[in-house]
């Protein structure tokens, strides 16, 4: 089954749509690779391992640089073909979402960097639901990422990844409510520990829920095409 229909007004996969689909690609992989590096060096933080992040959150900063630049080449392209884009404002605020996460969770980075730097003891309970609930959050962009990869082939299939996108973030919300609890409740004694776990929970349910909004963002696009 085709999806592309030149005989509705403002032809659905015109050059600039698909120029900006994969530009979107492009900016969900660079953002992908940041998250999967941050959770990285939380493996290297539950296992003790502190030189490896002191050494390698600086990872997370170049896939956050090269992120950040693919968004400025999806603003640029948007300035340039506006009149060619019926929702250009959907594409540009999922492109600031994606890139909002990859900066938070290069924040997270450099947070574990300090932790290791200071060699600051995190409890191993702590850093175990801690590598949970971002596992749950790369999931989440997965779903995210693949939605877009699938806007211009099936969109049909974006929906469905859209609608598990926004369910994994529903998910996470009461994750992160238990997991604050629990911080709470068993590491009063250690305020620094805490204030900096809260400080990375607090990264992680922000960049889930700038995903969740990008997921509604793209889920309206891909309906638009099935009409």
């Amino acid at each position: 089954m085709s999806y592309y229909d030149p005989s509705k007004i403002g032809v659905r996969e015109s050059i600039a749509e698909m120029t900006v689909i994969e530009l979107l690609q492009a900016l969900t992989r660079n953002a992908f690779d940041c998250h999967k590096e941050v959770y990285s060096l939380l493996e290297a933080l539950h296992e003790g391992k502190y030189e490896i992040v002191k050494v390698k959150h600086q990872h997370a900063l170049k896939y956050k640089g090269s992120t950040e630049e693919t968004k400025s080449k999806i603003i640029e392209y948007l300035v340039r073909t506006m009149p060619s884009l019926t929702y250009k404002d959907l594409f540009r605020s999922i492109a600031y979402n994606v890139e909002r996460t990859a900066q938070l969770m290069a924040g997270l980075a450099h947070r574990l960097a300090i932790i290791a730097s200071n060699s600051i003891e995190i409890p191993k309970e702590f850093t175990e639901s801690l590598l949970n609930f971002t596992k749950r959050f790369i999931e989440e962009f997965d779903q995210l990422r693949e939605g877009i990869f699938m806007l211009n082939v099936n969109p049909k299939i974006t929906v469905e990844k859209a609608r598990n996108a926004m369910k994994t973030e529903e998910e996470l919300d009461e994750q992160y409510r238990l997991f604050t609890f629990k911080l709470y409740e068993k590491s009063s004694g250690n305020v620094m520990a805490v204030l900096l776990l809260k400080e990375i929970i607090d990264i992680v349910e922000d960049s889930a829920d700038l995903t969740k909004d990008a997921a509604e963002e793209l889920m309206y696009l891909a309906m638009h095409k099935l009409s």
